[in-house]
């Protein structure tokens, strides 16, 4: 039996985190195993830390986003993969289209050779883009006080971003929920456009 796998994504503090943790909570309720993972891995920056002392001074943009990939194609084959084996829903907060959007929008490199280099990595059941407005986006990653990565915190770039994320909604697997409102709410809207499709 293969399982599920569904990505939350959307800007930074739309609430896919959030979101990701009580998706799985309520997919567990429903008696699916579940995975809950995320992207990039929380120690993302050891892998920075290792070409900066290779290569010191800021890495290109085109070796910056093989470091995403290589962080990615080690996260499918240890997690993601193992886990849809088994038959188990695997719930991911960011995947690859991160990669696309913000890379595309903050490093000018091309949508599609960004794809292409994560091309290893298997097409989810469902995406969910959660869109809000970016003034929202912006006030509450002020109230989190949440530790990003530094360099796509400009959130006058983040309209540009979420853009991208527009035209990646399009395609068939893909489903569009208002992330504005409270947890709550929001959490409702996810839920609705997953069981549709799980």
């Amino acid at each position: 039996m293969v399982g599920s796998l569904v990505v939350l994504e959307g800007i930074d503090a739309v609430g896919k985190t959030t979101q990701a943790a009580l998706l799985a909570k309520r997919l567990e309720a429903e008696g699916k195993e579940v995975v809950l993972t995320r992207q990039p891995h929380a120690d993302f920056h050891v892998f920075e830390e290792t070409l900066e002392k290779l290569y010191p001074g800021e890495p290109s943009p085109e070796a910056d986003a093989l470091l995403f990939a290589l962080d990615k194609a080690e996260h499918v084959n240890k997690v993601v993969k193992p886990a849809l084996a088994a038959g188990k829903t695997v719930v991911s907060d960011r995947y690859y289209p991160s990669s696309i959007a913000y890379q595309s929008v903050f490093d000018g490199l091309d949508a599609q050779w960004i794809k292409s280099v994560n091309a290893f990595a298997p097409e989810p059941d469902l995406f969910v883009f959660m869109r809000v407005t970016v003034d929202v986006a912006a006030a509450r990653a002020s109230a989190s006080g949440k530790r990003r990565l530094a360099r796509f915190e400009d959130f006058a770039v983040q309209g540009r971003v979420q853009d991208v994320y527009v035209e990646l909604a399009k395609a068939p697997n893909w489903v569009t929920v208002d992330a504005d409102g409270s947890v709550d709410d929001v959490a409702g809207r996810v839920w609705a456009a997953v069981s549709r499709v799980l």
